[in-house]
């Protein structure tokens, strides 16, 4: 999520419906304390007590965000997005590990090869998987509820191609 600009703070009794959204989205996702939200918000905690708690579009907001946030079918693209939250808080942490000079070289390898491996920079797991980025196509089809348990999966690897610009470009 981007943060409100500091030079430009919003004015909570402007606050439009997409920032009432977005919000709403923050705090029903609970990935950050209230306080936190509210600071990068630059909301008075009072001021979101007393009125934009009691605002109904932004109870309507939050109640469904929060219901799509917490469904079931969500659970394993929001613990997804929490641990890479937790991670992207943790580079900072790993930065000033592997610049402090009382830390062993291995541990400051092995930092490097789980960061090289989480980035994609690793060579070694391009390489395992057999396929450069951008060759591998898979599609997904769900044709509904019509019987079908499970969905159609088409799991192809793209032909190598030397053309792949037209003969004339405008």
């Amino acid at each position: 999520m981007v943060a409100p600009s500091p030079t430009a703070p919003p004015d909570p009794l402007q606050m439009n419906d997409a920032d009432l959204s977005r919000l709403a989205n923050e705090l029903a996702r609970d990935i950050y304390p209230l306080e936190e939200i509210l600071r990068q918000y630059q909301i008075d905690p009072i001021f979101f007590r007393d009125y934009i708690m009691q605002h109904p579009r932004f109870r309507q907001f939050y109640v469904e965000a929060h219901a799509v946030w917490n469904a079931a079918s969500n659970a394993q693209q929001r613990s997804a997005l929490k641990a890479a939250v937790m991670f992207e808080e943790w580079l900072v942490e790993s930065n000033r590990l592997y610049h402090d000079t009382n830390q062993p070289l291995s541990s400051k390898v092995e930092l490097m090869k789980l960061l090289a491996r989480v980035s994609g920079l690793d060579a070694n797991d391009r390489k395992a998987a057999g396929v450069n980025p951008g060759e591998r196509v898979v599609i997904n089809i769900n044709l509904g509820a019509g019987g079908q348990r499970d969905p159609l999966v088409i799991d192809k690897v793209a032909p190598v191609t030397l053309d792949v610009l037209p003969e004339k470009v405008i």
